[in-house]
């Protein structure tokens, strides 16, 4: 009888040292994540999307300014992210990262129970202070969640954000439209035509696709509601991720599109 009852000491003092071990190589010893930002360089713009409202950042002092605010003093973190996007969380800003020579990359910020936090999908969860996040929110020109206003700033005149899908192609391209990489200024040339980014459109407003972009076929030109294409074009990088369309406007066209998000910003058009 002492010898079972020895014998289940001796169990119950392996399995509770097992858990222990097992817990406390969880807490431990579990992988440890790290934030992976692009640099300012590669990138062609940032976009951030707030419910139903949009914003771009095309200033290059700008989006060293976001990825300095964002990137903190190499942000690190054992909880992991296993999802495609946050949930249950207030004021979620999804941001985007495209890069110039195409594709792109995304994060969300949120708050969750007063406090604030950084996810990169199927990488980690960070944690940011409050004067962090306020400072991003300045940069961006946005307001906390627990805003009454606009959760955009109130002179940002926004329009729904696009979303990533594209308009059955009637017909086969056959246009060449390029892309220089050597300008400081984004833009795209096109039978003696220089277009320059104007505006957010929406999937309504995609009408055909004409052509694409330096012979990429996944780089594509789309017309722009019923004007022709000697005014406005769309310009959309299909990478599978954020595939946000952008609207080009030529450099004589003076006409300004009703219900259009409009880019206000020197990098559109090399001037101040």
């Amino acid at each position: 009888m002492k010898r079972k009852k020895r014998l289940f000491v001796a169990l119950g003092a392996i399995i509770i040292a097992a858990l222990a071990f097992g817990a406390i190589y969880h807490f431990m010893f579990r992988r440890t994540y790290e934030l992976h930002l692009p640099q300012a360089d590669d990138l062609d713009r940032i976009s951030l999307a707030q419910g139903e409202t949009g914003k771009v950042i095309l200033d290059n002092k700008k989006i060293n300014e976001i990825l300095n605010i964002i990137g903190g003093t190499q942000r690190t973190t054992k909880e992991e992210s296993i999802q495609d996007a946050p949930v249950n969380v207030d004021g979620e800003i999804r941001v985007d990262f495209h890069f110039a020579e195409g594709g792109a990359s995304t994060l969300f910020i949120y708050e969750k129970n007063g406090k604030y936090f950084i996810e990169q999908p199927y990488n980690g969860i960070y944690q940011m202070d409050e004067e962090e996040y306020l400072r991003l929110l300045a940069a961006c020109q946005m307001e906390p969640s627990g805003s009454a206003s606009n959760p955009l700033a109130s002179d940002d005149s926004s329009e729904p954000f696009p979303d990533s899908r594209t308009p059955e192609d009637p017909s086969e391209p056959s246009l060449d439209f390029q892309m220089p990489d050597d300008s400081s200024v984004t833009k795209i040339l096109h039978d003696g035509i220089e277009y320059h980014p104007y505006g957010l459109p929406k999937k309504a407003d995609m009408s055909n696709q004409i052509g694409t972009v330096n012979g990429d076929a996944k780089h594509k030109v789309y017309t722009f509601r019923d004007f022709p294409m000697e005014e406005f074009i769309i310009e959309q990088y299909e990478s599978g991720l954020m595939d946000n369309p952008m609207l080009f406007r030529a450099a004589d066209c003076d006409a300004e599109p009703e219900d259009m998000y409009i880019l206000e910003n020197e990098q559109t058009t090399g001037e101040p």
